[in-house]
């Protein structure tokens, strides 16, 4: 079997720990496993595991050993033409792993981003400090940025995660008072949805706010879109990303005389393809709505048996109940093609 046009992989028996060279026994050459998908050894009857990234397996003679070294799947990805690696200090292993990956992504021009997460620091830190720490991870950092900079490798992005949200912000804090290198910013396992996104909206904003991060990740324990759709609301509630529908919506209270979660949800939902800029507002009652929304560009606010249609906090038309999404919808599209 090969992989990449280069490498053979014939019968491994034993344990393989990911980011760690050790020997293996290797079985007669009949004994054939494949490397399909991520890295994963998926056939063979005497043993089933992974290689994870950054591992590379040399078939020596029968009876010999193999041992788990290199780089191997950073170097398919590299021949691949992906636009960028990243590489994690803790697990990335010897020096001439870091030279062979910073050789490859030089000579075609693909940066790296050098990734922390403080559940992989390397040993000597948790041994010293007996768990992760900022302090830590910033050193793990730091220690990476200078071998890869000494090689003459200077396209790098940073990224610094925790699960913790305190730790992942003061960890990138305190790394950018140290370098002007751009910075990848993320909780990482975030939780699911409704925990993932507040954890991630705190974290994130927090660091923005201060003027640290250029690219985001929301990692949540769910769908992929629902990363994506909090990462665009953390971005544009902070000011920094526009475009798009923004649905502000009142809370449930006794004045309240309309069902104003289904229709902001059905607005959202209806309207998620549009890029114009639009404050559409779902209120509540017509006492307050308008002028407490009096910034939307367009909305509705309940009054009873009508609800009124208001834009920029005047009345406009009233509408019968049955009429509200339908007739909000148009008048959003109509605001829409106007601004296009």
């Amino acid at each position: 079997m090969t992989i990449a046009g280069k490498h053979v992989i014939l019968g491994i028996a034993g344990h393989i720990d990911h980011g760690k060279t050790e020997l293996i026994k290797a079985l007669p050459v009949d004994r054939v496993f494949t490397l399909e998908g991520h890295g994963t050894i998926v056939t063979g009857t005497l043993w089933s595991g992974s290689i994870g990234p950054g591992d590379k397996v040399e078939i020596y003679p029968k009876g010999e050993t193999a041992r788990v070294r290199g780089v191997q799947v950073h170097d398919q990805a590299v021949e691949a033409g992906v636009h960028a690696l990243r590489i994690n200090p803790g697990n990335i292993g010897a020096r001439e792993r870091v030279e062979a990956l910073v050789g490859a992504c030089a000579d075609r021009g693909i940066p790296i981003r050098i990734g922390v997460n403080s559940g992989s620091l390397e040993k000597d830190i948790l041994e010293r400090d007996g768990h992760p720490t900022p302090e830590g991870m910033v050193e793990s950092a730091a220690r990476q940025v200078e071998l890869v900079e000494g090689l003459g490798f200077t396209s790098l992005l940073l990224s610094l995660k925790a699960s913790n949200v305190g730790m992942t912000v003061e960890a990138n804090r305190l790394m950018a008072a140290r370098c002007d290198i751009p910075f990848h910013l993320g909780v990482t396992e975030a939780g699911t949805v409704l925990p993932g996104a507040v954890r991630s909206s705190v974290g994130l904003s927090l660091l923005l706010a201060e003027g640290i991060g250029d690219t985001i990740r929301v990692s949540l324990a769910g769908p992929s879109e629902e990363e994506i759709c909090v990462g665009r609301e953390i971005l544009k509630s902070l000011g920094l990303r526009h475009g798009g529908v923004t649905v502000i919506a009142c809370p449930t209270c006794g004045r309240c005389e309309i069902d104003v979660q289904a229709i902001a949800k059905e607005i959202e939902r209806e309207t998620a393809h549009i890029r114009t800029s639009l404050v559409v507002a779902v209120m509540g009652c017509a006492v307050n709505g308008p002028g407490e929304a009096r910034e939307a560009d367009v909305g509705v606010a309940g009054g009873g048996s009508e609800t009124v249609l208001f834009r920029h906090g005047e009345s406009v038309e009233r509408l019968p109940g049955g009429e509200v999404i339908g007739r909000l919808l148009s008048e959003i599209r109509s605001h829409s093609a106007g601004s296009s």
